[in-house]
Protein backbone atom coordinates (compact mmCIF):
# COMPACT_ATOMS: atom_id res chain seq x y z
CA UNK A 1 0.00 0.00 0.00
CA UNK A 2 3.04 2.23 0.30
CA UNK A 3 3.62 3.01 -3.16
CA UNK A 4 0.32 3.13 -4.01
CA UNK A 5 0.36 6.31 -1.46
CA UNK A 6 1.22 7.98 -4.33
CA UNK A 7 -1.00 7.88 -7.07
CA UNK A 8 -3.90 10.63 -5.78
CA UNK A 9 -7.29 9.06 -4.66
CA UNK A 10 -7.44 5.83 -6.82
CA UNK A 11 -4.02 4.84 -5.55
CA UNK A 12 -4.64 3.78 -1.83
CA UNK A 13 -7.87 2.78 -3.01
CA UNK A 14 -6.38 0.03 -5.50
CA UNK A 15 -3.56 -0.79 -2.68
CA UNK A 16 -6.15 -1.32 0.19
CA UNK A 17 -8.17 -3.38 -2.34
CA UNK A 18 -4.98 -5.76 -2.95
CA UNK A 19 -4.63 -5.91 0.51
CA UNK A 20 -7.83 -6.80 1.17
CA UNK A 21 -8.02 -9.90 -1.56
CA UNK A 22 -4.70 -11.15 -0.64
CA UNK A 23 -6.16 -11.53 3.66
CA UNK A 24 -9.52 -12.76 1.84
CA UNK A 25 -8.00 -15.47 -0.50
CA UNK A 26 -5.06 -16.60 2.12
CA UNK A 27 -6.58 -15.94 5.87
CA UNK A 28 -10.00 -15.84 5.01
CA UNK A 29 -13.09 -13.28 5.97
CA UNK A 30 -12.37 -12.82 9.74
CA UNK A 31 -9.01 -11.39 9.06
CA UNK A 32 -9.89 -9.78 4.88
CA UNK A 33 -12.22 -7.77 7.33
CA UNK A 34 -9.83 -6.83 10.21
CA UNK A 35 -7.67 -5.58 7.03
CA UNK A 36 -10.12 -3.81 5.49
CA UNK A 37 -10.70 -1.93 8.98
CA UNK A 38 -6.94 -1.35 9.19
CA UNK A 39 -6.96 -0.17 5.76
CA UNK A 40 -9.67 2.18 6.18
CA UNK A 41 -8.80 3.74 9.03
CA UNK A 42 -4.76 4.28 7.95
CA UNK A 43 -6.34 5.91 5.03
CA UNK A 44 -8.76 8.03 6.82
CA UNK A 45 -6.30 9.76 9.37
CA UNK A 46 -3.53 10.08 6.53
CA UNK A 47 -6.09 11.69 3.61
CA UNK A 48 -7.84 13.94 6.03
CA UNK A 49 -5.35 14.46 9.15
CA UNK A 50 -1.75 14.00 8.08
CA UNK A 51 -1.65 15.28 4.91
CA UNK A 52 -3.20 18.57 5.70
CA UNK A 53 -1.39 19.73 8.40
CA UNK A 54 1.74 18.61 6.81
CA UNK A 55 1.03 20.16 3.46
CA UNK A 56 -0.13 23.64 5.70
CA UNK A 57 3.22 23.74 7.28
CA UNK A 58 4.87 23.29 3.99
CA UNK A 59 2.97 25.86 2.20
CA UNK A 60 2.15 28.26 5.14
CA UNK A 61 -1.66 27.29 4.44
CA UNK A 62 -4.48 26.42 7.13
CA UNK A 63 -5.78 22.88 7.00
CA UNK A 64 -9.22 23.92 6.54
CA UNK A 65 -7.74 25.46 3.14
CA UNK A 66 -6.37 22.60 1.37
CA UNK A 67 -9.04 20.18 2.62
CA UNK A 68 -11.72 22.64 0.90
CA UNK A 69 -8.73 22.64 -2.12
CA UNK A 70 -8.77 19.57 -2.58
CA UNK A 71 -12.68 18.78 -2.48
CA UNK A 72 -13.63 21.53 -4.27
CA UNK A 73 -10.96 20.34 -6.98
CA UNK A 74 -12.31 16.96 -6.94
CA UNK A 75 -15.84 18.04 -7.18
CA UNK A 76 -15.33 20.17 -10.14
CA UNK A 77 -12.61 18.16 -12.22
CA UNK A 78 -12.72 14.36 -10.81
CA UNK A 79 -9.27 13.39 -9.46
CA UNK A 80 -7.12 16.11 -12.08
CA UNK A 81 -8.79 18.40 -9.67
CA UNK A 82 -7.84 16.95 -6.85
CA UNK A 83 -4.60 16.36 -7.76
CA UNK A 84 -3.91 19.73 -8.67
CA UNK A 85 -6.14 21.86 -6.14
CA UNK A 86 -3.40 22.35 -3.54
CA UNK A 87 -0.66 23.32 -5.63
CA UNK A 88 -2.95 26.47 -7.26
CA UNK A 89 -4.16 26.91 -3.92
CA UNK A 90 -0.70 27.53 -2.88
CA UNK A 91 0.14 29.63 -6.23
CA UNK A 92 -2.91 31.71 -5.45
CA UNK A 93 -2.03 32.25 -2.26
CA UNK A 94 1.32 33.50 -2.77
CA UNK A 95 0.33 35.38 -5.49
CA UNK A 96 -2.22 37.32 -3.17
CA UNK A 97 0.52 37.41 -0.41
CA UNK A 98 3.35 39.19 -2.82
CA UNK A 99 0.78 41.57 -4.11
CA UNK A 100 -0.05 42.52 -0.75
CA UNK A 101 3.52 42.88 0.31
CA UNK A 102 3.81 45.32 -2.63
CA UNK A 103 0.79 47.64 -1.37
CA UNK A 104 2.37 47.64 2.23
CA UNK A 105 5.35 49.07 0.95
CA UNK A 106 4.82 51.59 -1.58
CA UNK A 107 6.85 54.64 -2.54
CA UNK A 108 5.60 57.82 -0.83
CA UNK A 109 2.81 56.04 1.78
CA UNK A 110 4.06 56.21 5.33
CA UNK A 111 2.49 52.87 7.31
CA UNK A 112 0.19 53.94 10.56
CA UNK A 113 2.94 53.56 13.28
CA UNK A 114 5.83 55.25 11.03
CA UNK A 115 4.00 58.58 10.34
CA UNK A 116 4.49 61.54 12.76
CA UNK A 117 1.22 63.13 13.95
CA UNK A 118 1.94 66.90 12.78
CA UNK A 119 1.72 69.74 15.16
CA UNK A 120 -1.28 72.20 15.10
CA UNK A 121 -1.58 75.48 16.41
CA UNK A 122 -3.16 76.35 19.00
CA UNK A 123 -4.02 72.65 20.45
CA UNK A 124 -1.96 73.34 23.98
CA UNK A 125 0.92 70.80 22.87
CA UNK A 126 4.10 72.14 23.47
CA UNK A 127 7.06 70.74 21.34
CA UNK A 128 9.77 69.00 22.77
CA UNK A 129 12.58 70.31 24.60
CA UNK A 130 10.19 73.44 25.69
CA UNK A 131 9.00 74.48 29.19
CA UNK A 132 6.32 76.52 28.00
CA UNK A 133 5.53 80.56 28.80
CA UNK A 134 8.04 81.58 25.93
CA UNK A 135 10.65 80.82 28.39
CA UNK A 136 13.77 78.52 26.97
CA UNK A 137 14.55 75.36 28.60
CA UNK A 138 17.80 75.45 30.30
CA UNK A 139 19.15 72.80 28.38
CA UNK A 140 18.76 74.13 24.63
CA UNK A 141 21.52 76.23 23.20
CA UNK A 142 20.82 79.89 23.13
CA UNK A 143 21.13 81.91 20.02
CA UNK A 144 24.38 83.96 19.64
CA UNK A 145 23.33 87.95 20.18
CA UNK A 146 23.77 88.75 16.53
CA UNK A 147 20.95 86.27 16.05
CA UNK A 148 18.71 87.59 18.42
CA UNK A 149 18.69 91.15 17.08
CA UNK A 150 18.58 94.09 19.11
CA UNK A 151 15.60 93.85 21.41
CA UNK A 152 17.44 90.99 23.03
Amino acid sequence: TFLGGFVPIIGALIAGSLAVLVALVTQGPTVALIVVAIVVVVQQVEGNILQPILQSRALHLHQAVILLAVAAGSSLYGVAGAFFAVPVVAVLAEVLRYLGDQLDHRPGQAKLHEAEEPERPGDGAEPLGSSGAGRPDPGEAQPAAAERGPDG
